[in-house]
Order: structure tokens, then C-alpha cells, then sequence
């Protein structure tokens, strides 16, 4: 699925395709890793006051 999705992307002019992965998730790293992925960037979450989703909360 990734190989299809960079050639997707390499057809339709991209130059790059990321990914978000949760900070938890190691075998996934090790997995972009061994795919020649690089791990260049942070992202910063922030829970909004009075905001009851535990979507995209780390380690739920």
C-alpha cells in the first residue's frame, strides 16, 4: 500500500508524501524507517477547553 501510494503521488507530480504516526506506535516507526522514510518533523496537539473527544489523545 505505501509502494502504491508514492507512485500515486510520483504520477501526480508530488515531490514527497508524509505520514502522521502516534509517538507510541514503535514498530510503525521501524517500519517507515526500513521504508526509507525520515522522521524531520514534530506535531504539536493541543485538547480545546471543555472538548469531551478522546480522539487523538497520545496512548488512547
Amino acid at each position: 500500500m505505501l509502494a502504491l501510494s508514492c507512485q500515486i503521488a510520483k504520477d501526480n507530480g508530488c515531490s514527497q508524501i508524509e505520514l502522521a504516526c502516534n509517538q507510541l506506535r514503535k514498530d510503525a516507526h521501524r517500519f517507515y524507517t526500513r521504508e526509507g522514510m525520515n522522521n524531520f518533523h514534530f506535531k504539536f496537539s493541543k485538547r480545546l477547553p471543555d472538548c469531551d473527544s478522546q480522539q487523538n489523545m497520545l496512548g488512547r
